[in-house]
């Protein structure tokens, strides 16, 4: 519609309605809604918001500017919008709304049409909704053949307050976005050339931003990005081989060119140093993308060619490239030699051989340490699954090519199972080992008895599927049968073959199931009995991207969801706390028994068939369409991660008697962690928690938030009470050395001191800015107030204020005391850390940090401090001469709070990657032992791997083992 028939369409109407407008409020209008599509929608909204204002039928330009003008009253009208959403479509509506908005660069933020793919199908029933309410504009792209949506008027991009925050907190990621397509476009218009794939920084940036928002990337960029880490994976391969013939040459030239020049020495020296910097860099490339076995062996190289040339690492990125790699090392082993992709891989019963089954029509059996014991030939097509006897004595393999072959351990073949129609896809022992079951693409189950001496004699036909069946499990006594079929379903038989009742939930097809184990544990070789409820779920597999938990009945327990592909192997550990899962999406999930996501196992290069865990329960084996099995240690003896919090965690604390941490996190719940880290005490605390504070005898529990009140748990986790009296949010609290004083830092700008029991004391006033720290002396006499107003104040007991404490930059985060009182340390948004005598005497400053920290505390016996901060980092600092110690750099996103165990032994830190991790000091302090443990992890590896070189076979020779 141009001009004249927008006038027609605001004027007509209103003269039929005997409306009158001012003059000149009609052109306003039209200008106003400007000439982009969406504006008819927009023209009724203004018309609308304006009819609130007429008076006697009169619509005037003061009216107009009552309700904002059209920017204003668009932004009034998106609130309200927003306000009738949940939280969940709150955050939906944010990844919808910044994809409809083309960042600037030195520029205005612009509208931009997204496609459906761009926004996500998920989002798509909310842009709908959103379009309805007159925020949002669909379309058709007729080129593409695909929906598009943009946002109905810049307006909203300038007014609406929401949307600059969720832009401003997204440009970055945003501007990369945006870059990222046009890579892309020049990668598909040079038909594909490796070489315009992302390389180098861009690869890193894009892999970092891959690992945090993978969900808002679309298809096409995350095939683009994966392609781009595949090419450099074996460009990196084609490195290493290479490697030692250039640095031979080099070697060569160097030694020459040492004989006919006097400053050869020298240039042997930079050279060096050039390699050692170029083998850093590519390990720290080779942690971002996951591939994070290989980071290891390349950060001990950089640092065994280090110690060789007898130089120091004065700017530490050898040492921080080797302490990243060590504490972050998952995969321990790789096993290398299928010529197809691997199916299966499953551990014997004493853990000590590893069997893989693979479409290169072959069974391979390894030691754990990686070391090729056998291949297994004698399939006619590709081998889908393996299974081993009870006693280990005998293995099971199923087949394309419609059998099942049974062999001795040492690869004598037995017997071949003959009978079904299809391909056979998996196949499983009864616990008594006498009974094997195969499942297959007849859409049956066979039952054969199976023994050492005798041929097998297939026992009965479990019909009633109506697609192939994909897998087949025993309950742990033996009497329940499970099979999961393409037809979506599971059932569940007797094992004579009667059926019990079929699992209906999945949308797709269910790929894998599996049964809770009844034994909890083995102490000492012997079983322990299991609590109740164990040995009673089962727990599907599905290629609708999820997993699902039933009970025995068939009902419904939970539904796991995360993977971003089928999900084609599950597996319970043998204590039945944790669920494995293989996907598509060229990963394995680690879950709790109660579903909840602990970590993601990423390194695959292609999709991942199946996934198990070795008896002991400290190591999964998975295999992959890459063709290889990859092996991954879930236990460290140098820290311990503790996941289960859903957003972010705030603060940590740990009990005086050093059998608790409890983290208090942005999802509204402090979490108590004993021995069983997978199954934490969880408080619900309703509001965020900021910080946790443990009373002296550990009997009762202090946490704050964003609430305007202190709740008091003991230590069992029941609510004892609710403290009341802040006009805002608090950020700290601790407790008296007696346990008889509670101190609260509040947002309000103020400490308030109570009594044990509740009541307040005192208010304490002062502060120009919130406060964001509060502690107590060790002789309960001084109060110390950290605030965003620079300063750290110290207040007697009763409130008085004593000394305030100059000299930082900006604002003051953290602030704590040291054991005997006499020193304070400061942590502030101007990346130092500052201590200070107890009279107000500046002592040093520590520098170091590369932003802001958050977070201080004190070792018991006040010779170490350990700082946390948004760098990523807690560094500990030597007291008495601040000299630098260490640098744990474990996670993945800013830390935000520090805390000793009273032994001293232990470090516990909470991070915005939504972990704790217990440090132990005696192991991560020292980087000798850092290396050794690093030298241990890859020891098998470098033994065993058949692509490693020949000289990388003697890397860790002579770096003592730690036990």
């Amino acid at each position: 519609m141009d001009k004249k028939e927008l006038r027609d369409a605001i004027e007509k109407p209103a003269l039929k309605m005997k409306v009158e407008l001012e003059e000149g409020l009609t052109s306003k209008l039209i200008n106003s809604v400007g000439d982009r599509p969406g504006r008819l929608p927009l023209l009724e909204f203004a018309l609308t918001q304006l009819w609130s204002k007429q008076k006697n039928w009169y619509l005037t330009h003061k009216a107009y500017e009552e309700i904002g003008g059209l920017e204003k009253a668009l932004a009034k009208h998106a609130d309200e919008v927003l306000k009738n959403l949940s939280e969940e479509e709150k955050q939906q509506a944010e990844r919808v709304f910044i994809q409809l908005v083309r960042p600037g660069e030195g520029t205005e933020d612009t509208r931009r049409v997204a496609t459906r793919n761009e926004v996500g199908n998920e989002n798509w029933g909310l842009v709908q909704r959103l379009a309805d309410a007159r925020l949002l504009v669909t379309g058709w792209d007729e080129i593409e053949k695909i929906e598009t949506v943009e946002i109905v008027h810049e307006a909203l991009i300038r007014e609406w307050r929401t949307l600059r925050k969720w832009i401003e907190a997204n440009r970055e990621f945003r501007i990369w976005q945006e870059r990222l397509k046009q890579e892309m476009r020049d990668w598909e218009n040079s038909d594909r050339n490796p070489e315009a794939l992302l390389q180098g920084t861009r690869l890193a940036v894009a892999e970092d931003w891959y690992k945090q928002r993978r969900d808002e990337l679309t298809p096409r960029a995350r095939r683009f990005i994966n392609a781009s880490i595949k090419w450099r994976k074996q460009e990196q391969q084609k490195q290493r081989r290479s490697r030692q013939l250039t640095i031979f040459g080099l070697t060569c030239m160097l030694l020459v060119a040492l004989m006919l020049a006097g400053n050869s020495w020298w240039q042997w020296q930079n050279s060096a140093h050039n390699e050692i910097k170029a083998i850093s860099e590519s390990s720290a490339a080779l942690f971002a993308s996951n591939q994070k076995l290989d980071a290891l062996t390349e950060a001990i190289r950089a640092r065994r060619k280090l110690q060789k040339l007898g130089s120091v690492d004065t700017d530490n990125k050898v040492e921080l490239v080797l302490r990243r790699a060590v504490y972050g090392a998952v995969e321990s082993n790789r096993l290398e030699g299928h010529n197809g992709e691997v199916k299966s891989a499953v551990f014997s019963p004493d853990g000590n051989i590893i069997a893989s089954t693979s479409n290169d029509k072959t069974v391979r059996l390894w030691k754990r340490d990686g070391t090729l014991l056998a291949i297994l030939k004698g399939h006619r097509a590709g081998v889908s699954h393996l299974a081993i006897s009870p006693d280990g004595q005998i293995l099971a393999s199923a087949s394309e090519d419609r059998t099942v072959k049974l062999w001795k351990r040492d690869g004598t073949l037995l017997a071949t199972l003959e009978g079904h129609g299809g391909t056979v896809f998996n196949v499983a022992f009864s616990p008594d080992g006498k009974t094997l079951a195969s499942a297959s693409d007849d859409w049956t189950v066979k039952l054969w008895r199976v023994s050492h001496d005798k041929m097998p004699v297939l026992l009965t036909t479990l019909k009633g599927h109506e697609n192939s069946v994909n897998a087949v499990a025993f309950s742990p006594d033996g009497n329940t049968i499970a099979s999961a079929s393409s037809d979506k379903t599971v059932k569940l038989w007797k094992r004579d073959g009667t059926l019990l009742t079929t699992v209906v939930g999945h949308n797709d097809t269910v790929w894998d199931v599996a049964f809770s184990p009844v034994c909890l544990r083995h102490a000492k070789g012997e079983r322990v009995a299991s609590p109740q409820g164990f040995g009673n779920t089962i727990v599907s597999a599905s290629g609708d991207k999820t997993l699902k938990l039933w009970n025995m009945e068939g009902k419904l327990l939970k539904t796991l969801e995360g993977h971003q592909d089928g999900v084609s192997g599950v597996a319970f550990s043998p204590d039945g706390n944790t669920i494995a899962s293989a996907s598509w999406d060229n990963t394995v999930k680690l879950w709790n028994k109660d579903g909840m996501l602990l970590t993601e196992l990423n390194g695959h290069g292609d999709r991942v068939w199946g996934v198990s865990f070795s008896p002991d329960g400290n190591t999964i084996a998975s295999a992959s369409a890459d063709k290889t099995i990859k092996l991954w240690k879930l236990k460290s003896t140098l820290l311990t991660t503790l996941r289960g919090h859903s957003k972010s965690v705030i603060g940590v604390a740990i009990s005086p008697d050093g059998q608790t941490v409890a983290s208090a996190s942005d999802d509204g719940t402090v979490k108590l962690w004993t021995q069983d880290s997978t199954l934490p005490v969880t408080l619900d605390h309703k509001e965020a928690v900021y910080r946790v504070a443990f009373s002296p005898n550990g009997n009762t529990i202090a946490s704050v938030g964003l609430g305007k009140t202190v709740k008091l748990w003991n230590k069992n986790g029941t609510p004892l009470n609710t403290l009341k009296g802040h006009g805002a949010g608090n950020w700290g609290v601790a407790f008296s050395p007696d346990g008889n004083t509670i101190a609260s830092a509040g947002l309000d700008k103020t400490v308030k001191l109570w009594n044990k029991n509740g009541t307040e004391l005192t208010t304490v006033k002062g502060h120009q800015e919130p406060i964001w720290d509060v502690a107590i002396s060790p002789d309960g006499n001084t109060i110390a107030s950290a605030s965003g107003d620079m300063t750290v104040k110290l207040w007697n007991k009763n409130g008085t204020l004593v000394n305030t404490l100059k000299g930082h930059k900006a604002g003051i985060w953290g602030v704590a005391f040291s054991s005997d009182g006499n020193t304070i340390a400061s942590a502030s948004e101007d990346e130092t850390v500052k201590l200070w005598k107890r009279d107000g005497t500046k002592l040093t400053t520590l520098n170091g940090h590369k932003s802001i920290v958050f977070g201080v505390a004190f070792s018991p016996d006040s010779k170490i401090l350990a700082s946390a901060s948004a760098d990523k980092t807690i560094k500990l600092w030597k007291i008495e001469t601040g000299k630098l110690l260490a640098t744990l750099n474990g996670h993945s996103s800013k830390v935000w709070r520090v805390a000793f165990s009273r032994d001293g032994k232990t470090l516990a830190e909470a991070s915005d990657d939504k972990t704790v991790i217990l440090w132990n000091l005696d192991q991560v302090v020292d980087l000798d032992k850092v290396m050794a443990y690093g030298c241990d992890w890859v020891r098998d590896y470098l033994k065993n791997n058949r692509d490693v070189s020949k000289s990388d076979r003697t890397l860790c020779d002579g770096i003592g083992t730690q036990k």
